[in-house]
């Protein structure tokens, strides 16, 4: 009640101080209070905020929420509060830029790396650089790289480590950072302000890979595909791991909750999960459709919505590995060498995968044991199959063999990095 005062006394606005709560139990009265005070934040919203109510969201953008929301949207006060915070804030579109790459567009990259990032995840994004996401150029072929960021609101609770993302952009000149707060939901606004970012910043790269900070991507393998594509494959290409006739999840206690007052029906064919491979003309038209598409919590959705509007339907390649892949499989270096993306990896497995995966040219050494017998047929590295040492060489001039660690080495031609 104290606090109702003085939010009345110090908000310019119309408002009626509530009744008395009605008969009935505890639950009830809580209820009632909890309704009321909804009402409120909805015209704290119109003033502007002045009591640093609204989420972080919107801190550094002059939008304003919409308070008709609260009263329009059936259930409103019952949705979870990011929902909330999220339906009050869709129109706000607008950000600004903190941070903008130096590097990832400077040589018009053939295949620009796009990884959606948060800006505690520092272990993730150098084990990208360390592996798959260095950057390197093969003849015309180049590859660029840039991480998407917003803020971490006071609300999550961490520590502030914008001098430590100033120090990492200053060696590594990759970090594309907006003024909103880094939440789930707010992942759209990534998506829709990075094709904004690239159609005025960095109109460059033929193709677009778009994914996590815990994926692991087979560069190679994904140049090779994209180099091999003729100019009408190009022009609608949008492969991943698509999901068809997908439901909205109505289960409060999942991230994805999406309540049936906000989204009915089935969502259109999307690619979800691990990440997603684009053209840059597809790129184009997607920012000019999604400024005609309301947006939406779950940015794969979002993105199939966008889509579903131009007529293009996502493709979906077994590449992709949105849920990962059996665990017989994890350590299988030949498994990885037939696909192209695998979500869920931890930096340290980005690393070793990156370094067990054979490219260029296989060079075999034998070495002697203590015993001065030669191994000759050596199908074992580091705990890994033969593909780990011969998938570039006949398979059949080995047969399966256990060996020690130490046995015998291998070398590789890399692709010296940029």
């Amino acid at each position: 009640e104290t606090n109702a005062r003085v939010i009345i006394s110090l908000v310019p606005l119309s408002f009626s101080p509530p009744s008395s709560p009605p008969l009935g139990d505890r639950h009830e009265a809580v209820m009632w209070i909890a309704k009321d005070l909804c009402a409120l934040r909805g015209h704290l919203v119109a003033v502007g905020d002045p009591l640093g109510l609204a989420p972080d969201r919107v801190r550094a953008s002059s939008c304003r929420g919409d308070p008709s929301v609260a009263q329009n949207v059936v259930g409103f006060c019952s949705f979870p509060q990011q929902m909330r915070d999220f339906l009050l804030y869709r129109r706000c579109r607008a950000f600004p830029v903190l941070m903008e790459p130096s590097e990832s567009c400077r040589h018009r990259p053939s295949l620009l790396l796009v990884i959606k990032s948060r800006p505690p995840h520092f272990e993730n994004r150098q084990a990208i650089r360390q592996s798959w996401g260095g950057l390197r150029k093969t003849g015309d072929v180049t590859l660029g790289r840039v991480f998407l960021l917003g803020e971490q609101g006071k609300a999550d609770h961490y520590p502030d480590l914008s001098r430590l993302l100033a120090v990492e952009q200053r060696e590594f000149g990759d970090l594309l950072q907006w003024g909103f707060r880094d939440t789930f939901f707010n992942l759209t606004l990534k998506e829709i302000l990075f094709q904004r970012w690239l159609a005025e910043r960095c109109p460059g790269p033929r193709y677009i890979f778009k994914g996590d900070d815990d994926v692991f991507v087979n560069t190679d393998r994904m140049l090779d595909y994209v180099l091999g594509l003729g100019r009408r494959q190009r022009r609608n290409l949008f492969v991943g791991d698509t999901i068809l006739d997908a439901l909205p999840s109505r289960d409060l206690r999942q991230k994805y909750y999406i309540p049936r007052a906000f989204y009915a029906g089935s969502y259109p064919p999307y690619a979800g999960g691990a990440g997603v491979l684009f053209s840059a003309d597809l790129a184009r038209r997607l920012l000019w459709v999604s400024a005609q598409v309301p947006l939406f919590p779950i940015d794969d959705v979002y993105v199939g919505m966008c889509l579903s509007r131009l007529g293009v339907a996502p493709q979906r390649h077994e590449g992709f590995r949105s849920f990962g892949i059996a665990e017989r499989n994890k350590w299988d270096v030949c498994t990885y060498r037939q696909l192209l993306v695998v979500h869920r990896r931890t930096p340290h497995e980005m690393i070793r995968l990156w370094i067990s995966i054979p490219e260029g040219t296989v060079e075999e050494r034998i070495i002697p044991s203590k015993n001065n017998n030669v191994v000759t047929q050596p199908t074992a590295v580091f705990g890994w199959s033969l593909c780990a040492i011969g998938c570039r060489v006949s398979p059949t001039k080995y047969t399966v063999t256990t060996l020690p660690v130490k046995r015998f080495e291998m070398s590789r031609r890399r692709d010296k990095a940029l």
